[in-house]
């Protein structure tokens, strides 16, 4: 959806947005040199929730979980769910300043995901107590792409049957792999096990499986991935 994306409707609001997050930022301000001025922290959840419903509007998806963020940190500060209140003033008010050059890359041809914040965002989740999110949180692949064609596929097979035959195979592959025992031949072991499953594979969830699973393994094998726990546990 980011390539295909009309940044042209983000033009048309952009100039709302910089100005509600302004408001929301000067009401922050006045909030943290006057605590006993709870009006003003009122105002900046509104504005903050302002700028979450138009980004949803214009479905910028990854902006949107930006500014749901942040609305959300404003409101723990509002109900007094956060202890250390110095730093949740100090994470919200960046978040506020830098929502802006983010949309503003948006406007320049960048894709919509937020990886760029992403520390920014761990800073508010954690100030929350929320879990942290990693890199594949964004991960979002096109699973409408068509599987090129495998030569000599068999659909004649019974795939439950050639996994349950093959599997040794696969096990000693892995075996020699996790111990580092002549890697290549080990991961050339496996990579043909998944080459003939994927041959007999019906239903394109399933051949789309192995058809990935092969290209990791091929990257391993041509030294393009560097192998690695979460490697290891992805193909055992």
């Amino acid at each position: 959806m980011a390539d295909s994306y009309d940044y042209s409707t983000l033009n048309w609001v952009k100039g709302e947005i910089d100005e509600t997050l302004d408001q929301a930022r000067q009401s922050l301000e006045a909030f943290v040199e006057n605590p006993e001025d709870e009006a003003q922290l009122q105002f900046c959840v509104n504005h903050l929730h302002q700028v979450h419903g138009t980004l949803k509007m214009v479905e910028l998806y990854g902006a949107v979980m930006i500014a749901e963020e942040m609305e959300n940190l404003s409101l723990a500060i509002q109900d007094n769910k956060i202890t250390k209140k110095e730093d949740a003033y100090d994470i919200l008010m960046r978040a506020i300043l830098q929502l802006p050059d983010y949309l503003e890359h948006l406007q320049s041809g960048q894709k919509d995901v937020p990886l760029a914040l992403l520390p920014l965002l761990n800073d508010i989740r954690a100030i929350c107590g929320q879990s942290l999110l990693s890199e594949s949180a964004f991960f979002s692949p096109d699973l409408s792409v068509d599987i090129p064609d495998i030569p000599d596929a068999d659909q004649g097979q019974d795939i439950s049957l050639l996994a349950k035959k093959l599997r040794h195979h696969y096990q000693m592959g892995l075996v020699s792999w996790f111990r580092d025992r002549d890697v290549e031949r080990a991961l050339k072991q496996i990579i043909s096990v998944v080459r003939q499953l994927r041959k007999v594979a019906k239903q394109k969830p399933v051949a789309q499986l192995f058809w990935v699973a092969e290209g990791v393994i091929e990257a391993l094998i041509d030294d393009g991935l560097t192998p690695s726990v979460s490697s290891k546990l992805l193909l055992g």
